[in-house]
């Protein structure tokens, strides 16, 4: 088995990010979203605060 270079993914070669920001409810957390520029591929990162 080989590894993953990336390079097998071109759709992938041009992410974009449209929200990142910290948001308040529940838990306080940094969203980030975004997705493939030329696909309908979409991502979101959620992340808690340095003190969680």
């Amino acid at each position: 088995m080989g590894g993953y270079d990336g390079t097998q993914a071109s759709q992938f070669q041009q992410p974009y990010m449209d929200i990142d920001e910290w948001r308040e409810q529940l838990v306080r957390h940094r969203n980030i979203h975004g997705g493939f520029e030329g696909t309908s591929n979409r991502f979101s990162f959620y992340f808690p605060s340095e003190a969680q």
